[in-house]
């Protein structure tokens, strides 16, 4: 299905697109019209741009919210008439119940010592009810017979429970809401970083034995965006002096300027997979200040 739904999206995306010399573009949209609650649903992106740039499109580890990430299927990227096209059919599900939802994604563009992040056009997609409402026109059955009524409903005990439940939960909140808010983060830090350093790991093996420039540059680009959700800063956004500009990732400065020299000289070393076990260090440790910094009472922002 996933290989239909692409072919698809490439024949009328490359339909539209060749006669646009060597403009940069960006299309998205959502398959479907209408969804339900839990239903999965699919959204196309594609991306148009001249050879000397490179396109990276998010994966599992961006926040899809309101939708939940299930899957990705993409496509090899294609050369024609010296455009380079890439797209990619994401499936998700939502469990809102809002009448129209919406969603664009970033498209990180690379180009040899520089990026940028570009957002796809914006898409909506309606809310499917699976309530059947009543109209004028809807015939209803009469019925005379007899019925036994119960005895009225105990309201004042419903109220007494009621602020019984409230008054017990706005207590809590008071007392424990900083401890509950922060062991949620916790559970949420862990996730996204046992998903982080697992890949890290691949691509730490993976450069290894095969040291490439492009590697680097994506294994760095994940650095990144796992740094932004821990530490609340535009990683992404920053060169790598800025970054530097924090004397707390002092440790790790000789590792930049190496990635640096070795991803905009485009010529990777043998030794590149050091670089990257070096950040994989640091990230571990800064990710234990964090933790550490939380279960002792700081707060879920930096």
């Amino acid at each position: 299905m996933y290989v239909r739904l692409l072919q698809i999206v490439i024949t009328i995306f490359l339909g539209i697109s060749v006669s646009s010399a060597q403009e940069l573009k960006i299309n998205s949209g959502f398959v479907e019209d209408s969804l339900e609650v839990g239903e999965e649903v699919h959204f196309w992106i594609t991306t148009q741009y001249p050879n000397y740039l490179e396109a990276i499109f998010p994966d599992s580890l961006y926040d899809f919210s309101p939708y939940e990430y299930v899957g990705k299927y993409y496509q090899p990227t294609s050369l024609k008439e010296g455009l380079l096209f890439d797209s990619a059919v994401y499936t998700l599900q939502s469990f809102e119940i809002e009448s129209f939802q919406f969603l664009q994604l970033p498209i990180i563009i690379l180009e040899e010592e520089d990026s940028i992040s570009m957002m796809s056009p914006l898409d909506s997609i309606a809310y499917r009810d699976l309530v059947t409402l009543i109209t004028d026109s809807t015939a209803l059955i009469t019925n005379s017979r007899y019925i036994n009524v119960p005895l009225a409903f105990n309201y004042p005990m419903l109220w007494i429970v009621l602020g019984i439940v409230t008054f017990t939960a706005i207590i809590t909140l008071v007392l424990f809401g900083k401890r509950i808010r922060a062991a949620l983060h916790i559970r949420r830090l862990r996730k996204d970083y046992k998903k982080f350093n697992d890949r890290l790991t691949e691509q730490i093996k993976t450069l290894k034995t095969k040291p490439e420039v492009y590697l680097a540059e994506h294994a760095l680009i994940d650095w990144k965006v796992f740094m932004e959700k821990l530490e609340k800063q535009p990683y992404s956004k920053l060169t790598t002096a800025e970054i530097l500009e924090d004397k707390g990732n002092n440790e790790i400065t000789d590792t930049l300027k190496s990635i640096d020299k070795m991803v905009y000289g485009r010529k990777a070393s043998d030794t590149i997979y050091k670089c990257f076990q070096s950040i994989e260090d640091f990230t571990q440790y800064r990710y234990q200040l964090r933790i550490n910094k939380l279960k002792d009472g700081g707060s879920t922002q930096q």
